[in-house]
């Protein structure tokens, strides 16, 4: 029964991250840094150990390029083929490949979840946390991307868990394979590194007498499951360090402009919904009161929550690994909550699976909407006269070989940026059509003036413009006919 069960809910994980898998494309950029896990995987795979690229560790990026070479064999053509595609702007298979790999991890996690649940709490408890992240639409949504984060949430979670484990049991075979999972998270995604020092911490807190032995385990754990993850950070040390110390400071570098803990706190209102966060305290206080593994993880997730807080930058995302945990402890909350009574529990359990149904529905309707970028690329084909000029700017239609425009791509916004610095339009105006958006449903200062020097001659918007989906598309005319 237990492992029918566990089944079914992965299955419902699976089936709500495959369907609109396909969204936004053929674009080859729908998400740019899907595009750009993409492109750095590729070079593994075509025999470049070493891409050069630290803005991510490398694990996903060396899981993703074996199964590049993976669906290349069982596909038609050779790799080599498949790669001369995607520089003639064919991208759709290997983002369908990293979109796959995405949903692989997110079921991971969730059967990962029922697990440590019904290990913590019996089957109910597993089963109800599991649907709750099955479900959850920023989880849903994050997984149809092709990118680190379903990977991050999955090994960030297990960590946690192994860590809470180990506190208990503090052998050295504990610690080495603690260490190893810490090393493995942060070689997905940096920052679960931080798990290393509540893991270090845990033999000289227990006052264990191998306490320099069992730390020591887990730190050459770590350093090997990072290495083994993401090889390249330690082969070409000076690169990785000069560029880790370019962008940290500008993500977790103090709070900046952010109230502490606010904004992630908020996300975790808007998107766990306020229900999980209110149990979630509750099952928080009851999971430290019960001692044990749990109190650790607890302990540790709660330190995860913090260090985030205290970011510059708090997007939702960036606090996906906490969902897990988050789920398990609403669920524990709700019992301890009920005192025993049996139906007030799976009332609280019932609502806390129906509050996030419509927005994992809109979420889901969003991805199965074909993109402005899609629909204004079409108008364009309809309209643009043979061998017109174009100059498009970041987040829009995209046009390949075979269609009979002359489009200049501008990718960063250099050209406009230098535009509406001097006030000058004149470059702009060697171009028959100007093609211009941004994730707001209102007019910007760069749309404003564009629409004061040039025609508007059509706008796509909707359902909801949300990067990386559905930007306000608008084109330009240059000069009236």
């Amino acid at each position: 029964m237990s492992v029918t069960l566990g089944a079914a809910v992965v299955l419902l994980a699976v089936v709500l991250r495959v369907v609109a898998l396909d969204w936004g494309l053929p674009l080859k950029y729908a998400h740019i840094d899907e595009s750009v896990v993409t492109f750095y995987s590729l070079r593994i795979a075509a025999g470049v150990f070493n891409p050069g690229f630290y803005d991510y560790p490398g694990l996903f990026l060396y899981l993703l390029a074996a199964s590049f070479r993976a669906v290349a064999a069982l596909g038609n053509g050779s790799f080599t083929d498949w790669a001369v595609r995607y520089a003639a702007g064919d991208a759709v298979a290997f983002t369908l490949t990293a979109r796959a790999l995405s949903v692989v991890f997110a079921g991971a996690t969730v059967a990962l979840l029922y697990q440590t649940g019904r290990r913590w709490g019996g089957v109910s408890v597993g089963g109800v946390a599991a649907v709750l992240l099955a479900l959850n639409p920023l989880h849903v949504r994050h997984s149809h991307y092709g990118t680190v984060d379903a990977l991050a949430v999955f090994l960030t979670f297990w960590a946690l868990a192994r860590l809470s484990s180990f506190a208990g049991e503090r052998t050295r075979r504990g610690a080495f394979d603690a260490g190893a999972l810490v090393g493995l998270a942060a070689a997905a995604k940096y920052f679960p590194g931080a798990l290393l020092a509540p893991l270090l911490a845990i033999p000289f807190l227990k006052r264990d007498r191998e306490a320099p032995v069992l730390a020591g385990l887990s730190f050459v754990g770590a350093g090997v499951g990072f290495a083994v993850g993401s090889p390249p950070t330690w082969l070409a040390a000076p690169a990785f360090i000069a560029r880790f110390g370019h962008l940290a400071p500008k993500i977790v570098g103090g709070p900046g402009g952010s109230v502490p803990l606010f904004p992630t706190l908020a996300g975790l209102w808007h998107n766990a919904g306020p229900l999980a966060l209110g149990l979630g305290a509750v099952g928080f206080w009851a999971f430290w009161r019960s001692g044990g593994e749990r109190r650790w993880f607890a302990g540790s997730w709660v330190g995860v929550l913090a260090f985030l807080g205290f970011w510059s930058i708090q997007s939702d995302h960036y606090a996906l690994p906490l969902y897990p945990g988050l789920f398990l402890m609403a669920v524990e909350g709700a019992r301890r909550l009920s005192r025993g009574r049996k139906k007030l529990c799976w009332v609280l359990w019932g609502l806390l699976v129906l509050a996030p149904l419509p927005r994992t529905a809109r979420a889901l309707r969003d991805l199965s909407t074909p993109d402005t970028r899609l629909r204004a690329g079409a108008w364009a084909r309809s309209n643009f006269p043979i061998g017109a000029s174009v100059v498009r700017f970041a987040h829009t239609p995209e046009f390949g070989p075979r269609d009979p425009y002359r489009v200049k791509v501008d990718f960063t916004n250099e050209m406009l940026d230098r535009a509406l610095a001097t006030d000058d339009m004149k470059t702009l105006q060697d171009y028959d059509y100007v093609i211009h958006s941004e994730f707001a449903a209102e007019e910007g200062p760069a749309a404003r003036r564009l629409s004061r020097a040039f025609h508007l001659v059509h706008t796509e918007s909707g359902p909801v413009a949300r990067f990386p989906h559905d930007p306000v598309v608008r084109i330009y005319r240059t000069r009236v006919p």
